[in-house]
């Protein structure tokens, strides 16, 4: 999502913070067992979900693994009373598919912040 390299300890203080979400995504289908595939760490701040990292494998990209994983944060936020879901994106050249996410499912741009956030009104949440 940013290219953004955390340590082993970094990673450790962000799942130990007390307003973090953090999820590791594991896939399997009909055809088989994928494994674990990606990560998010984010953590609520005032009343919006902020993804730091927000990492998936290229074997899953094209199965609707990230929409399935956007639909459970909006779960989580909506079940929260969170407004928003925000990126901390930087696009680089590895993550066109995670910019192309981006564009397909709406994100909004931040002026200020320069930052991706998605308002989490019920129009705006996305159906499958």
């Amino acid at each position: 999502m940013n290219g953004i390299r955390k340590t082993q300890q970094e990673i450790s203080n962000l799942i130990g913070e007390k307003n973090s979400f953090n999820r590791i995504i594991k896939v399997s289908d009909r055809f088989g067992d994928y494994g674990i595939v990606g990560l998010i760490l984010a953590k609520k701040i005032e009343n919006n979900l902020m993804v730091e990292s927000f990492l998936l494998s290229c074997r899953v990209l094209g199965r609707n693994v990230e929409d399935t994983v956007l639909s459970e944060m909006q779960n989580f936020c909506s079940s929260k009373e969170l407004n928003s879901i925000q990126l901390l994106f930087i696009a680089t050249q590895r993550n066109m598919p995670f910019q192309q996410f981006i564009a397909r499912t709406g994100w909004l741009i931040n002026e200020e912040t320069s930052n991706y956030y998605l308002p989490l009104e019920m129009e705006n949440q996305i159906k499958f």
